[in-house]
């Protein structure tokens, strides 16, 4: 879930406590499901083409690792890494499967736990005749449906034109913006939907590249500047 909600920060905190091999005991369809797992660090790590391998690998069984779907959710996830590393045919054929299972069904459950920033980039790819119109209208509507469901238009605000932050980010920024206003951790975490792990760290990072030594002074700095 925290890599359907764009938090790489948790996503690496939650699989360092994931171990690769199978408890004993464990029921077989989880242990299968542990493939997913090196993909899924790849990408983490910004290793494409070990998160395409990794990812194909999984696949190869996909009838055993498809535990809630999760099939669909790694044939988007390897699309998409697929695209960016040019090879835009072979990530089309990846969709296909994806296409076919949810075209008509209720249940798109699934694709969105690709999350909305993987949802919007593969909208948003140059597909040519890669992908039938058809098929180029659902994903726009999937990407719609996620981005909605997410209460935002995109996975993670740009900064406005016109705007100097600084050196911070624009989550950053946005958690900045929130503490200046007196919002708790624990309400800016559910104002972006956020762990409480992942504001923390923004704030740790706020502090640092700033310059300052708390909140307070960090709240000071950002109505100065703006």
């Amino acid at each position: 879930m925290a890599l359907a909600r764009g938090d790489d920060d948790e996503a690496r905190a939650m699989l360092a406590m994931v171990e690769e091999e199978a408890q004993r005991g464990e029921r077989p369809a989880l242990v299968v499901t542990r493939r997913a797992l090196p993909g899924y660090r790849a990408l983490l790590a910004g290793d494409m083409q070990g998160a395409i391998d990794a990812f194909e690998r999984a696949l190869e069984e996909a009838d055993r690792i498809d535990l809630f779907g999760h099939a669909s959710e790694l044939r988007v996830r390897l699309a998409l890494c697929l695209a960016q590393a040019g090879r835009v045919t072979d990530a089309a054929q990846r969709l296909a499967p994806v296409f076919a299972r949810h075209r008509d069904a209720i249940e798109i459950t699934p694709v969105l736990l690709a999350g909305p920033r993987v949802l919007q980039a593969l909208a948003a790819m140059d597909w040519g005749t890669a992908l039938a119109a058809e098929d180029g209208a659902l994903l726009a509507q999937w990407t719609s449906l996620g981005a909605s469901l997410r209460g935002t238009p995109t996975a993670q605000a740009a900064k406005p034109a016109g705007r100097d932050d600084g050196p911070l980010s624009a989550r950053e920024a946005e958690v900045l913006e929130r503490i200046a206003a007196g919002d708790s951790n624990k309400l800016i975490a559910r104002a972006f939907d956020l762990s409480p792990h992942t504001v923390k760290r923004h704030v740790a990072n706020i502090l640092d590249k700033i310059g300052v030594a708390s909140r307070g002074q960090a709240a000071a700095w950002w109505r100065q500047q703006h």
